[in-house]
């Protein structure tokens, strides 16, 4: 396994296939790791816009599980109607969905052209247990989410 020091996010180990942050992010009461697929896999490099995305992983405001709430809620509702109604409880606030949410890890995968600073929050949600959860964020707001596997980083 490869390592070096970052001069903006600290030592990083490479394990083949992505980067892994020692430094960890605080979510929903979680320390989760942020791994970065890099934009040029010869070199191992990173783009400006995937380092834009990691500062704003690494520095998301303390109320972020208020200003997320929307986007999980909209997956939450998707699957509620899908399954049943009795099944599943109707959410007195929004945010009470992340009591549903474990959370696993940042990634931040390659940007190509898109140019918007864009990470994949990948969780595990007591809704879906088969596929899990993954939440977009772009310019640090999340905007979309959807079950793993199914949320790029457009559309």
């Amino acid at each position: 396994m490869m390592t070096l020091h970052d001069s903006d996010f600290g030592p990083m180990h490479f394990d083949g296939s992505h980067w892994r942050l020692e430094r960890r992010v605080r979510f929903n009461g979680v320390d989760i790791p942020v791994q970065i697929e890099p934009e040029d896999a010869d070199t191992r490099t990173l783009s400006s816009v995937q380092r834009e995305a990691v500062q704003l992983a690494l520095t998301l405001p303390p109320d972020v599980l208020v200003l997320a709430a929307p986007a999980v809620v909209q997956n939450y509702e998707v699957y509620r109607d899908l399954i049943g109604d009795e099944a599943m409880p109707l959410l007195s606030a929004s945010i009470d969905v992340w009591q549903a949410v474990q959370p696993s890890y940042i990634e931040v995968p390659p940007h190509g052209e898109i140019t918007t600073p864009t990470f994949l929050l990948f969780a595990e949600c007591d809704w879906d247990v088969e596929h899990g959860l993954v939440v977009r964020f772009r310019n640090g707001h999340a905007d979309a989410s959807s079950q793993q596997g199914e949320l790029g980083l457009e559309g």
